[in-house]
């Protein structure tokens, strides 16, 4: 096979590649910022600080070098400085857009030049290339690997929140999407053009039918972990029980209905530690330092959360709409029990009073019940995080990588039948 992996910034394409190359099916990954000697992007972050320059050798890989190629690496590394700018986020919207434009038609105009098997992006980036490659009827597969659901879906479930009034608002929406209406219609339209859709869970697989896909165009393949274990399970602990929420302080996911039901429990037997983006204007920030059991630990360098993971007894993921959740996965390997809502696509992973709880993502008294029974009977932590490191054997990254290649290689032959 001749595969193309391209994604105009990264996400998970790194590992959907790694995987095509170590079959020897992958024909180029394309994306805009990728580190290596001597090109922008590393002279660029030779003069950032030390943190910045991690987060950058995350966009590099050894497998990855031989095969790569950059289009529009200028506006890609405009584009991530503006999103460290939280004033500009119109700004950021405006030049995404013609970011991903540019990006995918670049795309298709090398892919039909190389008259490559098949192209693989991403949801929301991929209708521009994919829109060229079928008008140019070039017999190119159009595979779109739809990491969350549509925007119409993740909508619904915010407004569906019974505290949508109090701490969404239609202007929390749009600061946040933009106008819902235009990002909407981006993904429905983008669904028309994909041949194939790759998803990581069944909640993705039941929004794309409910938005008329037919199931047999539709694979699910959870995503992997690396060395699929990462550490021992967890000893019996004290007090306070530590719990950890890796979603970044957001409505969005869900974690209004974290603290809340912290709020109800006794500020002595439990801490929260919230990792990722905040703003101090929003609602939720002020709510936090009120709390003098929840702190802020910011954007964390991948490199540093292990350290985090290893600190804490539990990971929490409260999302209101989540495709997957990686971090679900991640932190069971590396021998956290996990309390994630069922909005979350990784609860499919979590089995009750196994390796974890599932909770109605609008409930905070359940998702309170949950914490506290690990409160109150903390010597069964041990076992519950000897269960999820053993079902994170499954969510190893080789298995992931055998998965999408022998996945596309059946949906290229589904293709060639009909």
């Amino acid at each position: 096979m001749k595969i193309i992996v391209a994604h105009p910034f990264k996400q998970h394409s790194f590992n959907t590649a790694i995987g095509f190359a170590k079959h020897e099916d992958l024909f180029r990954y394309i994306t805009t910022v990728y580190l290596r000697r001597g090109n922008i992007t590393d002279l660029i972050y030779r003069h950032a600080s030390k943190q910045n320059r991690a987060r950058a050798e995350s966009h590099s890989s050894n497998t990855l070098n031989p095969y790569t190629t950059q289009f529009c690496e200028i506006e890609g590394l405009f584009y991530t400085a503006l999103l460290r700018l939280p004033k500009l986020k119109k700004l950021a919207r405006i030049v995404k857009k013609h970011l991903v434009t540019r990006f995918g038609k670049k795309v298709a105009k090398y892919s039909i030049k190389n008259s490559v098997d098949a192209v693989l992006m991403y949801d929301c980036t991929a209708k521009d290339c994919f829109k060229r490659i079928r008008k140019s009827k070039s017999g190119i597969v159009c595979v779109l690997d739809m990491s969350a659901c549509t925007v119409p879906s993740r909508i619904r479930d915010y407004e569906n929140d019974p505290l949508f009034e109090k701490y969404f608002g239609t202007q929390e929406v749009i600061n946040n999407w933009g106008r819902p209406s235009e990002y909407s219609q981006l993904y429905l339209d983008e669904l028309i053009y994909a041949d194939f859709f790759i998803v990581a869970s069944e909640r993705v697989k039941e929004d794309l039918k409910f938005r008329g896909i037919d199931s047999n165009k539709i694979y699910i393949i959870p995503y992997g972990v690396k060395d699929g274990v990462n550490s021992k399970e967890k000893p019996i602990i004290g007090k306070p029980l530590k719990l950890l929420c890796a979603s970044g302080l957001s409505f969005q996911k869900g974690v209004h209905h974290l603290l809340n039901a912290v709020k109800k429990l006794p500020a002595d037997a439990v801490e929260l530690s919230i990792v990722g983006d905040f703003d101090s204007k929003s609602p939720l920030f002020y709510e936090c330092e009120q709390m003098n059991n929840t702190y802020l630990l910011g954007r964390v360098p991948s490199i540093q959360m292990n350290e985090i993971y290893s600190k804490n007894d539990v990971l929490i993921m409260p999302s209101l709409n989540d495709g997957y959740g990686l971090v679900v996965i991640e932190a069971m390997s590396h021998g956290l029990p996990v309390i994630v809502s069922n909005h979350a696509g990784s609860c499919s992973a979590v089995t009750n009073a196994y390796n974890g709880f599932v909770y109605d993502a609008y409930d905070e008294n359940e998702l309170k019940n949950d914490i506290l029974y690990l409160i109150n009977n903390s010597e069964v932590i041990p076992e519950m995080s000897k269960n999820a490191i053993n079902t994170c054997r499954e969510y190893s990254l080789e298995k992931y990588y055998d998965r999408i290649d022998a996945i596309l290689r059946k949906a290229l032959a589904a293709r060639e039948e009909s």
